[in-house]
């Protein structure tokens, strides 16, 4: 099978706090998301679904940056991603990554 992937991406900063807070809105075309690491306080990530912390995916202060692809998860890749910080609310850049 030949593949022919045009991508583009978003760079994004968006501002997590102690409430369930909407990191990526839904998309279709959507292959991958790249998270940086929070800088102080852990958050966690929800797919479809609001962001409750530690029940879901937590990225922890001084990790690696964070990828998911399409490849790993499926469709669910395009749904919503929600987060939720432990702490004071902190930025986070996010690099979504999609089809043309």
């Amino acid at each position: 099978m030949d593949h022919d992937y045009r991508l583009m991406r978003d760079q994004l900063s968006v501002v997590i706090g102690t409430a369930d807070t909407e990191l990526l809105g839904p998309n279709e075309k959507r292959m991958a998301i790249y998270i940086s690491a929070p800088a102080t306080n852990r958050f966690t990530l929800s797919i479809k679904g609001p962001a409750i912390l530690d029940q879901g995916i937590t990225i922890y202060p001084g990790q690696a940056p964070f990828y998911l692809t399409y490849e790993r998860i499926g469709q669910a890749i395009r749904e919503g991603i929600q987060a939720i910080s432990s702490g004071a609310a902190q930025n986070v850049n996010i690099w979504d990554i999609f089809r043309l």
